[in-house]
């Protein structure tokens, strides 16, 4: 099932703010814009579908993410632009 819990979330945080995952698997990709947001997964799984990549930051996008799990069966996990930031911990 395709979840797009996580992206809602995104669309409407503002910049700063802090999503708290609850262990759960979210089958989605997500689209970070010109925000700073941080993930706290909590052993939460984000799953893409289709192939692409699990998290994409454009430019200007800054993620901090810790213990959480990108699972993606043929591209990246993250793929950050150019002028994007990535902070990762307990991956």
């Amino acid at each position: 099932m395709v979840s797009t819990e996580t992206q809602a979330a995104v669309d409407a945080a503002a910049d700063g703010d802090t999503l708290v995952f609850d262990g759960a698997t979210y089958v989605e990709n997500v689209v970070l814009s010109s925000r700073i947001l941080t993930f706290e997964g909590n052993g939460s799984t984000i799953e893409a579908t289709s192939g692409a990549e699990v998290v994409r930051l454009l430019g200007g996008s800054t993620l901090i993410a810790s213990d959480l799990v990108l699972s993606s069966a043929v591209a990246r996990g993250i793929d950050a632009a150019s002028g994007a930031t990535v902070d990762l911990s307990n991956m």
